[in-house]
């Protein structure tokens, strides 16, 4: 579940970080100024796909943005953008406490440490091809 406090202060820290006023964040991301300004002080919390939707428009992790991790481009969020681009998605049920893997293929639960495991394996791979290509390339 989304906790009110901690969504609440990331996004009013992101929001003045880009310095922008509640009726900018509004256009940007076709919500309310009222509704967004109901977040910020916690009074409504919002549900995952308007998180999502929020992030997207803002270029920052939706899962920091509700409380995990610490950085606005974790590396979460870098591997959801490259499973989006091999037509997956990872939908975290955060009320139900579970997450599914949705692609082509159909839809698949997931256990706690799935979504780490993706991410340490992609970070693996990538490092190994850095290190074939260096190999490979004159350095300079």
């Amino acid at each position: 579940m989304v906790e009110k406090t901690t969504f609440a202060n990331r996004l009013k820290s992101i929001r003045k970080d880009k310095s922008l006023t509640l009726d900018e964040l509004s256009k940007i991301v076709n919500l309310p100024a009222q509704t967004l300004n109901r977040y910020e002080l916690g009074q409504r919390i919002p549900k995952i796909d308007v998180v999502k939707k929020i992030a997207s428009n803002l270029d920052i992790d939706p899962l920091w943005l509700i409380g995990y991790g610490n950085s606005t481009q974790d590396s979460y969020f870098l591997l959801e953008k490259q499973l989006s681009n091999l037509g997956y998605e990872i939908i975290y049920e955060l009320e139900n406490g579970y997450m599914i893997l949705r692609g082509p293929e159909g839809e698949f639960e997931l256990e706690q440490n799935d979504d780490k495991f993706l991410k340490e394996s992609t970070e693996t791979y990538l490092k190994f091809k850095l290190q074939e290509l260096m190999s490979k390339r004159r350095k300079i």
